[in-house]
């Protein structure tokens, strides 16, 4: 009987293991094809996978659903397959699935939801969730604001080299926003950003001119004196310290008061910037007409996020300028120079537009970047 027994309980673990290494062979392979934009090969493979409840497989369907890729783009499918994924602790499905929910894809926008998916995706040492979770904390989006919780997971994302995270806690060590104020700390972290941030470059640069000294009003009196004698790039960097607080009392008066000057100058981050101040109603009040003007100087420079706002723009309600072919030629625009979102919203768009205006709007679009945004 024993030795029956033993016989099954061997065959059992035999198929067990078999049957393990089956389904991981077929999820590299799903992987891999996915990677190499096999996505044919890579649906064949990770479509059973995921049916079966395998988590990294749901969240590449979630993925694929998401972007299009060898599937048409399908939020609601995405939303279903990130969630399965999510569920069973998934950090990157949760990290995704809280993206949608701050952004309102599909679902409507809560930053509650969202805080609560980076925290767990956070919690497992995800560096973009640490990143994410410390943004929602220095702006108080679904959670209290919090910049000494913001310094946490800044560092945390920073330690593992997450070039983003490694600028903004230079930036709260530089201000001492959320943690003591150290100009060595915030060197060493702009230095490790710099290679992949031409903030952390620029940020580098003013302290070397600084000679290293205690920031803060040292920096504001040597961005006044660049600015005053006409220097935009100075008068944008006045700006955002004001508008943030960055070593200086919060003024949005002043800040807005410089980030004109800068725009005026024809600066595309001042002008977009300034825009979205003004889109939002930023401690200010709304001025959709003013922030489309701005958003179309900076898009006009090649500014993709200023291009994938005017989109925005043009499909919203409540705008004076609701303008279907203007979104999509934007968007379209927009990406092409990087932003993937704005690719997905044209695919949406095209349902609410006829053939007519999609071939309209392919054309501007090829007609605006083929002559150097001169002709949009």
């Amino acid at each position: 009987m024993n030795i029956k027994r033993n016989i099954i309980i061997g065959l059992a673990l035999s198929l067990l293991v078999s049957s393990g290494v089956a389904v991981a062979n077929d999820f590299n392979k799903g992987v891999d094809a996915y990677e190499s934009q096999d996505f044919k090969t890579a649906l064949l493979n990770l479509v059973p996978l995921a049916q079966q409840g395998n988590a990294k497989a749901q969240y590449f369907l979630g993925r694929m659903h998401n972007y299009g890729d060898g599937v048409p783009s399908d939020i609601k499918q995405a939303i279903n397959w990130f969630t399965k994924s999510a569920e069973q602790g998934f950090a990157k499905a949760q990290h995704e699935l809280g993206w949608i929910y701050t952004r309102g894809l599909g679902v409507p926008p809560d930053h509650k939801t969202a805080a609560k998916l980076y925290t767990k995706a956070a919690e497992q040492g995800y560096a973009v969730a640490q990143y994410d979770l410390a943004r929602m904390y220095k702006l108080g989006r679904g959670v209290v604001l919090d910049n000494i919780a913001e310094a946490k997971w800044n560092t945390k994302a920073s330690e593992q080299g997450y070039s983003p995270a490694q600028y903004n806690l230079g930036v709260q060590y530089e201000f001492g926003i959320g943690i003591t104020q150290n100009t060595k700390m915030a060197v060493k972290w702009y230095t490790r950003a710099a290679k992949g941030s031409w903030r952390a470059q620029d940020r580098l640069e003013v302290l070397k001119l600084a000679g290293g000294a205690n920031e803060g009003w040292g920096t504001l009196n040597l961005y006044t004196v660049a600015a005053e004698q006409g220097d935009a790039g100075a008068q944008f960097y006045l700006g955002r310290m004001y508008r943030d607080g960055l070593g200086v009392p919060e003024n949005i008066q002043k800040a807005v008061e410089w980030y004109t000057k800068a725009a005026e100058r024809g600066l595309g981050i001042a002008q977009y910037e300034l825009g979205v101040m003004y889109d939002e109603g930023i401690r200010i009040p709304k001025n959709n007409e003013l922030a489309t003007k701005l958003y179309t100087r900076a898009a006009e420079q090649g500014n993709a996020h200023a291009q994938f706002n005017l989109g925005e723009i043009y499909v919203k309600e409540d705008r004076l300028f609701k303008d279907y072919v203007l979104a999509y030629m934007w968007w379209d625009i927009s990406a092409k120079n990087g932003i993937k979102l704005a690719g997905l919203l044209k695919e949406d768009l095209k349902s609410y537009m006829s053939l007519t205006q999609v071939t309209k709007a392919k054309k501007m679009s090829t007609r605006c970047m083929g002559s150097g945004y001169i002709d949009c």
